[in-house]
């Protein structure tokens, strides 16, 4: 019965969906979601990817990457469809790379999961689907953007990381660089716009450092701060001093407990800006995502759910002022 209960809990925190009420079907949108597969390093790797219904030749393309035991119907929902609402009204194509055994080889150096066991090449496939998409789909190559929920998050520092000169900005939800000794990201190849959202109340990626578990079990490595996982960034981007702005987000809810904060940081080159979108009271989840329960709130596995904005809206805004500069100019 134990090892039921904690295998219960552990599925419940990674899949987020466990929590999803079955009342919450996705809008109704003209486009289309597809499937594909990839060979990759000798492994047939699945992904999806929504093509709006009206699609002009450049298009950006974002890459949204899931969490632990989650996959691209998990990942729609848990951010309430943002993307892919979006990606209709915008006109860019969202893909959804489904991790092997639904994890992914991210900063983290030790084998906590197969993938990073096997240091699968989970860069090499995001770029490959890029590739891929980019040319089936006549899509801009300067504009590659990755955005991933914990885990994912992870998989999306790691991007920054390998390919800098290939992605134009990634953004991390719910995620922390892993500390120097637990990490595999410790040496970025160069500059990138980071956009990092975490809440205070994380049960699970504890926003001042430690040790990332559930309830200290299943325990995945330690963690920096939200605070120096910003400062990594700082640095990797050549920025220092005080941020260039901070704003206090209107807060619908006064009485909820949770607040948006945004801090802007940016260097001379405009290419370079760091974000940190905190949200103080917000625990495991994607704010403006779909919760459970009175006020959105989840229960003691993944916390409290804001619903002051939503995070696809916040890290679109931060993509669309960036591209790589342009190969031919």
């Amino acid at each position: 019965m134990l090892a039921c209960l904690l295998g219960a809990a552990a599925g419940l925190a990674a899949l987020g969906v466990a929590v999803l009420p079955e009342n919450s079907p996705p809008p109704l949108l003209s486009g289309r979601t597809q499937d594909g597969d990839l060979e990759v390093d000798g492994r047939v790797r699945h992904f999806e990817w929504y093509e709006p219904s009206t699609l002009e030749p450049g298009a950006p393309l974002v890459l949204s990457i899931h969490g632990s035991g989650m996959d691209g119907e998990s990942t729609r929902r848990f951010t309430r469809w943002g993307f892919e609402e979006l990606a209709e009204r915008e006109g860019f194509v969202v893909a959804y790379p489904l991790g092997f055994e639904r994890e992914w080889n991210g900063c983290r150096s030790p084998g906590v999961t197969r993938a990073d066991r096997e240091d699968l090449s989970d860069t090499r496939f995001l770029l490959e689907i890029a590739r891929v998409l980019g040319e089936r789909l006549a899509l801009d190559p300067t504009r590659l953007y990755a955005a991933g929920i914990s885990n994912g998050g992870q998989m999306a520092y790691r991007l920054a990381h390998d390919a800098p000169g290939r992605v134009a900005a990634v953004a991390a939800l719910i995620a922390q660089i892993p500390e120097p000794e637990n990490s595999d990201c410790n040496a970025p190849r160069g500059p990138v716009p980071v956009l990092v959202m975490n809440g205070t109340a994380d049960p699970i990626v504890p926003e001042q450092g430690g040790v990332a578990s559930l309830f200290g079990l299943s325990a995945r490595g330690r963690v920096r701060s939200t605070d120096e996982t910003i400062r990594f960034w700082l640095e990797v981007n050549g920025i220092g001093g005080p941020p260039a702005e901070v704003t206090q987000l209107p807060d619908l809810d006064p009485d909820d407990g949770s607040r948006v904060e945004r801090s802007v940081w940016r260097g001379a080159d405009p290419r370079r800006e760091v974000v940190l979108v905190r949200v103080h009271g917000g625990g495991h989840a994607a704010p403006g995502g779909i919760g459970f329960g009175l006020r959105g709130w989840t229960g003691p596995l993944l916390g409290f759910v804001n619903q002051d904005i939503r995070a696809p809206d916040e890290i679109w805004q931060f993509f669309e002022r960036h591209a790589l500069p342009d190969p031919g100019s």
